[in-house]
């Protein structure tokens, strides 16, 4: 990279930054009685399936959907009184398996198998707000009881708690990889008609660096509704301005590399609420479907499905529902979408991401070296202009209009673009923001080692620092080598200054992301040497 180059880069980053931190709309507080509503969108078909008693006289009907007050995860009236012995147990699986327990009929842990990230020892729940459980699912009791476990399979445990005349079955089933569904069924044998609203709400923390290797992500909302774009709601109005009366096809907290999200099926209602609280650091997401009203001698039943894992494209897609749009790869991902399928190209090939990295970065580089070349050009000619223009500084010193006259008839003589430096570099910058995206959020790299002991994972900083001062280093060298159009003051700055700010800047980000920099610079020495030779 020249200085133009870095000095775009430095920019843009430093934009970026500031936005997010001083001008982005933050996470709101909840108030303390919240009033705000929401409604679901009407649907042809609910996943909320009602059945009749034996002696009931009518099938109960839900009812319409309703504004919601606050929180869409209603407790029940009924205060559960059984203690039931608590019991434990695991579900196998390929890619997790689901360590469950009957307090609540929730899962305590859901630890990773899969190859890819065994050796991370992750558990999914890692993003669990302290105190509260998996899966969370609404009860028409006060809060969800002490189950016993009514049977258990290779894929399935189903829970049940008697009470009253009341009967409350939750079942958790392992659908696929990363795939859970999550179902109750309400049976009513007591005098009185109960209510119900199925919801599934999740509490989870709102940033932690170390969760998840998500360095400068926070965890905040995904949603997707039909006929519309993946929105990233950052608060509670935002949410419900994205999802209130349209079709959702899912609502999701984002934790960068993996994905927590409830996914409807088709035509199913959704209704979807939540908080982001950033002073107690904590995000909540509220799913519910129609709330109804179970008549004595009647049977409810609603079921939920759930994602939780990694973002990795085949799995999303195995899914449906177009989670496919949660691997989001930003603004540019029109071009980092092709450029992910190189590196994978690459990957299929070599078997390590960071050769596969230097390969791409390659590749790239040859593909813009006319534009990076006519830019290297256009600046050795400027250099060779500057006695000239000097002369002509002394000469118009006093009178501005006139110098900028005569330097531009200058140029217009040798023929030289003043532009001709930077236009080439403005093309490139929507390719290397595209791979600065793509190289940040790809899940590929998650956990994807390039030298044993040293740079174990590409998704992490490096431990040792050696590619960010690496970078550092080399960039100054570049910098000594390129053509200055500068004042001296100015190229002081540009030499020692920036690639001290630079490095500095890229000590916490991605190693994978420094190694493609690293791997860049040094191309762009080579051909700065190569200019140099040639045009002197």
């Amino acid at each position: 990279m020249n200085k133009n180059m870095i000095l775009a880069v430095v920019l843009s980053v430093v934009v970026l930054y500031v936005w997010v931190e001083f001008f982005a709309p933050k996470p709101q507080l909840p108030p303390d009685q919240p009033t705000q509503d929401q409604s679901a969108a009407p649907q042809e078909k609910s996943d909320t399936v009602l059945t009749q008693g034996p002696d009931a006289a009518s099938q109960a009907v839900p009812q319409a959907a309703k504004p919601v007050e606050g929180d869409l995860f209603r407790p029940g009236a009924i205060v559960a009184t059984l203690q039931n012995p608590v019991q434990k147990g695991r579900l196998s699986g390929t890619a997790m398996e689901l360590d469950y327990a009957t307090d609540g009929g929730r899962l305590s842990a859901l630890p990773v198998t899969g190859e890819k990230y065994r050796n991370k020892k992750l558990d999914m729940l890692m993003a669990l707000k302290e105190g509260t459980y998996f899966l969370e699912m609404s009860s028409v009791f006060t809060a969800e009881p002490r189950y016993a476990v009514e049977n258990a399979t290779a894929d399935a445990v189903n829970f049940r708690y008697e009470q009253e005349g009341i009967t409350e079955f939750k079942t958790i089933r392992h659908a696929g990889d990363y795939l859970l569904t999550v179902s109750k069924k309400i049976v009513n044998n007591s005098a009185a008609p109960l209510a119900w609203r199925p919801a599934l709400r999740y509490q989870s923390i709102h940033e932690n660096a170390d969760v998840f290797s998500s360095y400068g992500k926070r965890f905040e909302f995904l949603v997707k509704t039909t006929g519309e774009g993946m929105k990233e709601p950052s608060d509670r109005e935002d949410l419900l301005k994205e999802s209130q009366g349209k079709q959702v096809q899912w609502a999701g907290v984002n934790y960068g590399f993996f994905l927590y999200a409830v996914v409807a099926g088709e035509k199913e209602a959704l209704t979807v609420d939540g908080t982001v609280d950033g002073k107690e650091n904590r995000t909540i997401l509220t799913v519910a479907r129609d709330e109804f009203t179970i008549a004595p001698g009647q049977t409810a039943e609603a079921a939920f499905t759930v994602f939780i894992g990694p973002k990795e494209i085949r799995l999303l897609e195995q899914a449906g529902n177009d989670l496919r749009a949660s691997a989001s790869l930003g603004w540019f991902g029109f071009l980092a979408e092709p450029l992910l399928w190189v590196l994978n190209f690459f990957y299929d090939y070599v078997k390590n991401y960071g050769i596969a990295i230097i390969l791409l970065t390659i590749l790239v580089k040859l593909l813009l070296w006319p534009l990076s070349d006519a830019s290297y050009k256009s600046m050795a000619k400027m250099k060779k202009l500057m006695p000239k223009v000097e002369e002509l500084k002394k000469k118009f010193k006093e009178d501005k209009e006139s110098l900028n006259k005569e330097i531009m008839l200058l140029y217009q003589k040798e023929g030289v673009n003043p532009l001709g430096g930077c236009l080439p570099i403005l093309v490139q910058m929507p390719i290397y923001i595209a791979l600065y995206s793509m190289l940040n959020n790809a899940v590929e790299l998650y956990n994807a080692g390039f030298l044993p002991f040293w740079l174990v994972d590409l998704s992490e900083k490096d431990p040792f620092y050696i590619l960010p001062v690496a970078l550092g280093a080399f960039m100054f060298l570049q910098q000594k080598m390129t053509p200055s159009q500068m004042d001296s003051q100015q190229a002081k700055i540009m030499l020692y200054v920036m690639p001290v700010m630079f490095a500095g800047f890229m000590l916490f980000l991605p190693a994978g992301l420094n190694l493609y920099i690293l791997a860049n610079t040094l191309l762009g020495i080579l051909q700065q040497w190569l200019v140099n030779k040639k045009y002197g």
